[in-house]
C-alpha cells in the first residue's frame, strides 16, 4: 500500500537537442512516472499481494475485455462475441472472437490458444491463483481446479478429465461453454481482470526453470498491451515501458506500426527517503519549477514535472487534496494470521489483537485511505450493479477506534506462555507499511505481547543456466540472478506469523476474494500423497492463513449456486460477516490510488482506478 504512482507530472525528453516545449504533443513524447515501490514479478495471475503492480499490469497486458472510467464493459483483445442457448440440449456458450494483434516482438499473432493456455494455467491443480474462482462459471471447471479425476472421484462416479473443461481455442475464437444459464454481463465483467489476460505458452513453459522465472526476466515477458518492458534494472528495479509497436496491428510489416499509442516511452522510478529529502518541501517545488521553467538542460537533470509518490506527511498530503485525482483501490491493506501458530489458534486473541488497532488514527494519518469496517474493498460492486459499492450494502463489521478494555476483556482468562508472546509481524519496507506496523506494534505491546517487526523488500535467487529453457544453456554466463518480492514468497510458502499486504480483489466481483477461504474453492488447487495402501490421495491446500472451516464452505457453497445477483449479494455479505466472526485476517484501511496530473492530455483512467497513458500527450 505504497500509495502509490502518486504525482503524475511529465516532460518531453526526446527532443535531442533540448529545444522547445512545442513539439510535445508528438508520438515520440516520453512520460516519466515515479511510483511506490519497486516492481519485482510480472506475472499477471499472482498480483495479488501489491496494488502497485496492477497499475503496471494494465499497460503492458490486455485483457479480452476492458472496463471504463464509469464502469461499462468495453472491448479490449475481444473484437466481438456471440452468446448461444439451447435450452433442450442444456447447451450454454459464449463464442468470443479476437482481434488481430500481434505480441510485442511482432514474431506471432495473439490467438485464442494464448486465451486458453493462461486460463488452463490458472486452473491446474498443481498451479495456486487465487484468480480461479472468476473462471468457475465454466463448465467443469471447480471439478478440474480440484483435480476431480483421480481415484476417490471416480470411486464416487465423479471422474472429469481435463478433457472436460468447457474450453476450446479456435485460432481467432475462444469457445467458452458454462455449466447452466449464467449471468453474462457479470462473466464479461469477470474477463476484464488482469489476472486473464492471454500468455504466450512457448515464453512461459521455456522460460520458467520454476518460481515464475519467465516473470521476472524482461526478455521473456511477452505482452499484447500498449506497453512493453525494456531496460529492466535489476539493481535499481527500474524499467521503462516502450510503446508496442504492434498493438493491434494486423499485418506487422516494416513500416506498419500501431496508431493506437502515443507516447513512445514511459520511464518509471522509484521514491525513497533520498527523494523526500531532496524534494522536502513539495509545495515550494512544485510552485518553482511550474512558474519557471528555466534552462531546459536543468529541467532534464532535475527531472522536474516528474514527482512521485507524496512523502508520509499529513500536512504535505492533505495540501493537495482539492488538487488530486482520488479512487478507491480494488485492494485492502490487511494483516493475515498463520493461524496454525499455537498463539493464533485460539479466535478470540485474534479478535483481541483486531480490536486494539486503531483504525481511524491510521486513515487519518496516511490521508489518502479509510478506516477498514470490512475485508472487501468499497470498489467492488454489489450484486453486479454498476458501481454500487458492495460496502455501502454492508454492516460495519470492524470497529475503526481502539478499543482496549474489550480486548483486555477477551484475553482474560487465556492463559499464554512467555515463549509464545513473541510475534513476528512481516510487512513491506516502505513508509506506510512501516508507520502501521509501529502503531500495531505498540498496541499489541499493551496487550503483553512482544512484537518484532520484520520488514522485507525483496529475496534474492541465483538460478544455475542449465536450469534455463528446458535444459538448454543460454548466454547469459554461469548464473542468472532474479528477485523475488520477499512479501509474495512470505504468502506462498505461508511462513510467517502475521503478514502484511494489500489484498486485492481481482475483479468487481466480490465472490472471487471470498473464495479465497474456502477449503477446496480456493484456487490453490492440491497437494498430492500417498496412503498406506500406496493409493494416490490429493488434499486441498488452504488458505495461507491456515484457516478452514465447513461452515463457512457452505456459505460459499450457497453463493455459487445462486444464479440471481441479488440474492447472491446477500449470502456474500453473510460470507463476509462470518468470516470476520472468526478473524483469520485483520483488515486495516481500505486502500485509495491518488493522482495529481499537471502537463498531460488526454490522460484516461480506467474502471479499477489505473491510469490509461496510450493516448496521453503532453501539453
Amino acid at each position: 500500500m505504497k500509495k502509490i504512482l502518486c504525482l503524475i507530472l511529465a516532460v518531453s525528453m526526446l527532443f535531442g537537442a533540448m529545444g522547445t516545449l512545442a513539439g510535445c504533443g508528438k508520438k515520440d513524447a516520453e512520460i516519466r512516472i515515479y511510483l511506490g515501490d519497486q516492481i519485482y514479478d510480472f506475472d499477471p495471475a499472482l498480483a495479488f499481494v501489491d496494488d502497485n503492480v496492477s497499475r503496471v499490469m494494465s499497460l503492458i497486458f490486455e485483457p479480452l475485455f476492458l472496463l471504463d472510467e464509469d464502469g461499462d464493459v468495453t472491448y479490449g483483445l475481444a473484437e466481438s462475441y456471440e452468446i448461444i442457448e439451447d435450452e433442450e440440449r442444456d447447451l450454454y456458450q459464449m463464442e468470443i472472437t479476437l482481434k488481430e494483434t500481434y505480441w510485442n516482438d511482432g514474431k506471432t499473432r495473439v490467438t485464442a490458444d494464448d486465451v486458453y493456455f493462461a486460463w488452463t494455467r490458472i486452473l491446474d491443480p498443481g498451479f495456486a491463483c487465487q484468480a480461479a474462482p472468476l473462471l468457475y462459471d465454466i463448465k467443469n471447471a471447480k471439478a478440474v481446479k480440484q483435480d476431480s479425476y483421480g481415484a476417490e472421484a471416480e470411486s464416487l462416479g465423479q471422474i472429469v478429465s481435463r478433457n472436460d473443461l468447457g474450453l476450446e481455442a479456435n485460432k481467432d475464437s475462444l469457445i467458452i461453454t458454462f455449466e447452466g444459464k449464467i449471468d453474462y454481463d457479470a462473466f464479461l465483467r469477470n474477463l476484464t481482470s488482469i489476472a486473464l489476460v492471454p500468455l504466450r505458452e512457448n515464453k512461459v513453459v521455456e522460460g520458467d526453470p520454476g518460481e515464475s522465472f519467465w516473470a521476472k526476466r524482461s526478455s521473456y515477458i511477452a505482452t499484447n498491451g500498449p506497453f512493453a518492458i525494456r531496460n529492466w534494472s535489476k539493481s535499481t528495479g527500474e524499467f521503462t515501458l516502450q510503446r508496442n509497436e504492434y498493438y493491434h496491428v494486423e499485418e506487422p510489416e516494416e513500416g506498419n506500426k500501431t496508431d493506437e499509442v502515443v507516447p513512445s516511452q514511459i520511464k518509471s522510478f522509484w521514491t525513497d527517503e533520498n527523494f523526500y529529502e531532496k524534494y522536502a518541501d513539495m509545495n515550494a517545488f512544485l510552485q518553482n519549477k511550474l512558474d519557471n521553467l528555466g534552462d531546459l538542460a536543468e529541467v532534464a537533470e532535475d527531472a522536474v514535472f516528474c514527482v512521485g509518490a507524496l512523502p508520509l506527511d499529513k500536512a504535505t498530503r492533505e495540501a493537495y487534496l482539492d488538487d488530486m485525482d482520488i479512487y478507491d483501490a480494488f485492494s485492502t491493506y490487511t494483516f493475515i494470521f498463520n493461524t496454525e501458530k499455537e498463539i493464533f489458534k485460539n479466535e478470540n486473541v485474534r479478535k483481541a489483537l483486531s480490536l486494539v488497532i486503531d483504525r481511524n488514527y491510521l486513515a487519518e494519518e496516511l490521508v489518502f485511505a479509510k478506516a477498514a469496517d470490512g475485508f472487501i474493498s468499497p470498489a467492488v460492486w454489489n450484486a453486479g450493479k454498476q458501481k454500487t459499492s458492495f460496502r455501502s450494502e454492508a454492516e460495519s463489521l470492524i470497529v475503526a477506534e481502539a478499543k482496549m478494555e474489550e480486548a483486555q476483556a477477551l484475553m482474560a482468562g487465556i492463559t499464554i506462555p512467555q515463549n509464545q508472546r513473541l510475534i513476528k509481524l512481516t510487512v513491506r519496507d516502505t513508509p506506510e507499511e512501516m508507520f502501521i506496523a509501529q502503531h500495531v506494534a505498540k498496541q499489541w505491546g499493551s496487550l503483553g505481547f512482544n512484537v518484532l517487526v520484520s520488514s522485507v523488500t525483496i529475496d534474492k535467487s541465483v538460478y544455475a543456466s542449465d536450469k534455463i529453457n528446458g535444459g538448454r544453456v543460454v548466454t547469459v554466463g554461469s548464473e542468472v540472478t532474479v528477485y523475488d518480492d520477499g512479501i509474495q514468497a512470505a504468502y506462498a510458502s505461508g511462513q510467517f506469523d502475521v503478514l502484511g499486504l494489500d489484498y486485492n480483489m481481482y475483479s468487481t466481483n466480490a465472490l472471487t476474494a471470498l473464495c479465497g477461504f474456502t477449503t477446496k474453492l480456493n484456487g490453490n488447487g492440491v497437494s498430492y500423497s500417498f496412503d498406506e495402501s500406496g493409493v494416490s490421495v490429493t488434499t486441498p491446500k488452504l488458505h495461507c492463513s491456515g484457516f478452514s472451516d465447513a461452515a463457512y464452505d457452505a456459505i460459499i457453497d450457497r453463493a455459487l449456486a445462486e444464479a440471481d445477483l441479488e440474492k447472491r449479494a446477500e449470502i456474500l455479505h453473510e460470507a463476509e460477516a462470518y468470516l470476520l466472526s472468526k478473524m483469520p485476517i485483520i483488515p486495516i484501511v481500505y486502500n485509495q490510488n491518488y493522482y495529481l496530473v499537471e502537463s498531460i492530455g488526454s490522460l484516461d483512467f480506467d474502471g479499477y482506478g489505473n491510469p490509461v497513458f496510450t493516448t496521453a500527450r503532453l501539453r
